[in-house]
């Protein structure tokens, strides 16, 4: 029994070593193509931004965030639905590849119509298939493919975008993204040519699938929203200071964007990651003072025409904090398919953002519209703070219980 004891340690350790190195690559190889692909992302839109007016970057952002809002509802809560259950080995992809793709042709076709603008309907159809193929990939943990896929459609992203610019206007940085999107169509299309699409288990967990589909299209409407509501109250220059803003704090949610990327389908799997959670919220913290010390240098030398929205960026990288917590939160929730918490934390941000919105935005302009979407993130954080109270007192009442 004693060597049955040590064989056993033996392999649990050598296991632990296994899972280690495992998590060091693939953290790594998320990591690298979040790093690369975000570096030539932000070095874009900061080429743009200086080459042309504001008024003509805010259009541009107000088809990039039209055209967002609708995939995402058209994505069906694809994304978190696909990342768990296949983590799961829960094969449910085809069943929901194949009906958001309909769903999107269906929109794409109706809102180019509507808005008489070809390259929204293209936009649709890339972001639609895009998604669907990261989510895909990365609930099957193949970070390689992750890896190539992101790295080749951000290459051709910039190349088409700059060329169409040049040529159209533009209109040629929005059909530039869209078709660069659509490199990721190959890969649907081998799934849905070599795989069997099963709507029964679609149906079986159908509870787990609507309730991301209404939280995703939450998080659609409310992360665009507001960039759509800007313009007809306060037009494209304010959208375009605002936008720039929220890029540039954008910044900061690199980090835990990867970080989500990981720890989702480990998380699904009962793989504990409350260290890497915690270590996340102290770097970001520390980031983010120094972002809101430098940006009023930096934006004033290098592109003073936005000099305006310094104190946008400013505010909206401390949303960088509770938004950091609210997204460890939310992979341990959804890795469990507590799919109500997720819901309620999508109505919590919508909510809160639109009135907000209001409020601020009708009194302070595009301060108050960066204020609002601070406040929004913070109203969640609270949220998910006191749901962790409770669990924590009940853990200790029915521990105090089953000891008396």
């Amino acid at each position: 029994m004693i060597f049955l004891d040590e064989d056993s340690d033996s392999k649990s350790f050598t296991k632990k070593i296994k899972n280690r190195l495992s998590f060091g690559r693939d953290i790594s190889t998320i990591g690298i193509t979040d790093i690369i692909n975000n570096a030539i992302g932000y070095g874009f839109w900061l080429y743009i931004a200086s080459i042309v007016s504001v008024k003509d970057y805010g259009e541009i952002n107000y088809f990039i965030a039209l055209g967002a809002m609708i995939s995402g509802i058209c994505l069906i809560g694809s994304n978190n639905s696909m990342i768990v259950l296949l983590a799961k080995n829960i094969k449910i992809h085809t069943s929901l590849i194949s009906i958001s793709l309909i769903i999107g042709i269906c929109s794409s076709i109706v809102f180019s119509l509507i808005t008489g603008s070809i390259e929204l309907g293209f936009l649709i159809i890339g972001y639609i298939v895009m998604n669907l193929t990261i989510a895909e990939i990365t609930g099957k943990k193949l970070f390689r493919n992750y890896f190539r896929y992101i790295i080749l459609s951000k290459i051709f992203f910039v190349v088409l975008s700059i060329i169409l610019f040049h040529i159209i206007g533009i209109k040629g940085i929005i059909l530039g993204i869209a078709l660069s999107s659509l490199i990721f169509l190959a890969h649907i299309t081998k799934i849905l040519l070599t795989e069997k699409v099963d709507f029964g288990i679609l149906w079986k967990e159908r509870k787990f699938v609507l309730t991301n589909f209404i939280t995703s299209s939450f998080d659609a409407v409310s992360g665009n929203l507001d960039k759509i509501i800007i313009v007809p109250v306060l037009g494209l220059i304010s959208l375009g200071n605002y936008q720039f803003g929220l890029q540039i704090a954008g910044v900061l949610m690199l980090l835990p964007n990867m970080i989500f990327k990981y720890t989702l389908p480990t998380d699904s799997q009962g793989s504990s990651n409350k260290r890497i959670k915690q270590s996340l919220v102290v770097i970001i913290t520390i980031i983010t003072i120094m972002l809101i010390l430098l940006v009023p240098v930096v934006v004033q030398d290098m592109i003073p025409k936005y000099s305006q929205a310094i104190p946008i960026i400013q505010i909206a990288a401390l949303s960088a904090i509770p938004n950091t917590i609210n997204f460890m939160f939310l992979s341990y929730y959804l890795g469990m398919q507590r799919y109500w918490i997720s819901l309620t934390h999508s109505i919590i941000y919508t909510s809160t953002l639109m009135t907000f919105i209001v409020i601020l935005g009708s009194v302070m302009a595009d301060v108050g519209l960066a204020m609002s979407f601070t406040l929004a993130q913070c109203s969640v954080t609270i949220y998910y703070t006191v749901l962790y109270l409770r669990s924590k007192d009940k853990v200790n009442n029915d521990y105090k219980k089953n000891i008396y």
